[in-house]
């Protein structure tokens, strides 16, 4: 089913995991939880004044309430991995590029490429299918779409979502409509991997 004034499907691919569920594993005599995370960022609740285009915006966690713009009120400490899950993105741009590339700058890269903006990317966005006026990115699962730390990333205060063409320009959805037009925005999902040790010694899941 196809949500005309929003401009997405309803139908997402979720990952199978429980997003919301603590596993706790034995590994080398330490105990270590695991809690997957699930985190919606839609361009539609940026900044406007500051990030007119929605190919360029930043998402803060657990912000102030002074804060304006896309905020998730959650606190990301530890982070061990970020897969990008889900990627939705206005039609027109397949016209003419075969793919975008996004850049988390806070994130560093996770691909190696043969240009600059390859090699300093979070994922490749491959257009998949056309529903209506969406492009369906194939994304989920993809190893172009992975970030994993090691050591864990101690905290994440922000992520700026930064969206370019093959050659390195950024892409510009907003041309000469509305800021807040809604056939001109996106949307994606990360899940979110934290990990810290447990005091506990016990293998089981904490639901």
């Amino acid at each position: 089913m196809f949500n005309q004034n929003q401009g997405f499907p309803f139908k997402t691919h979720m990952p199978s995991r429980n997003s919301n569920q603590d596993t706790v594993i034995s590994s080398s005599g330490a105990e270590k939880s695991k809690k997957s995370q699930c985190i919606v960022v839609d361009s539609r609740h940026r900044n406007t004044v500051v990030f007119p285009n929605p190919g360029k915006f930043q998402v803060k966690f657990n912000a102030s309430d002074k804060f304006v713009g896309a905020n998730v009120g959650y606190t990301l400490n530890n982070v061990y991995t970020v897969q990008l899950t889900e990627c939705l993105l206005p039609k027109g741009f397949e016209d003419t590029y075969p793919y975008l590339v996004l850049k988390i700058p806070e994130l560093d890269n996770s691909l190696e490429g043969t240009n600059t903006i390859l090699g300093t990317s979070f994922a490749i966005l491959i257009p998949d299918r056309i529903i209506g006026n969406t492009v369906h990115c194939r994304v989920n699962g993809q190893c172009y779409c992975f970030k994993k730390f090691i050591p864990t990333l101690a905290s994440l205060g922000k992520f700026t979502i930064e969206i370019y063409t093959p050659d390195g320009t950024l892409y510009d959805f907003k041309g000469t409509k509305n800021v807040d037009d809604a056939s001109i925005q996106n949307m994606m999902i990360f899940e979110i991997v934290m990990k810290t040790l447990s005091r506990k010694m016990f293998n089981e899941t904490i639901v």
